[in-house]
């Protein structure tokens, strides 16, 4: 899947190309996607399409300053984007979980 890239405001402008996106089935996700949260899997594909990336001032020894890709501010993004679409965040993972963070993000059962 091929997704084009917009670009958060900073004065880093890299070229502007396509994001390859792969993505792996694990247990028949793929079944999930197309039948009873088809929905939810367009909202996350949709939002997924409109992130720009991120970037922010390195600060690692031997590399400080230049520009490198910043997780947090995009994932802050697509956190605020799911939400405005009705997704509720933080939730806590249940203590069997915890291999998986301490929480998470479901859509609203509206």
């Amino acid at each position: 899947m091929a997704i084009r890239l917009k670009h958060a405001s900073s004065s880093y402008r890299p070229p502007e190309e396509d994001m390859k996106i792969e993505i792996t089935d694990y247990n028949k996700a793929d079944v999930l996607a197309s039948t009873s949260s088809h929905a939810e899997w367009s909202e996350i594909a949709d939002t997924l399409k409109e992130t720009p990336p991120y970037f922010k001032a390195s600060d690692q020894a031997g590399i400080q300053g230049s520009w490198i890709f910043d997780p947090v501010g995009t994932n802050g993004h697509i956190k605020q984007a799911l939400v405005s679409e009705g997704w509720r965040t933080n939730i806590p993972i249940p203590a069997a979980f915890n291999f998986l963070g301490k929480t998470w993000t479901q859509v609203s059962e509206a």
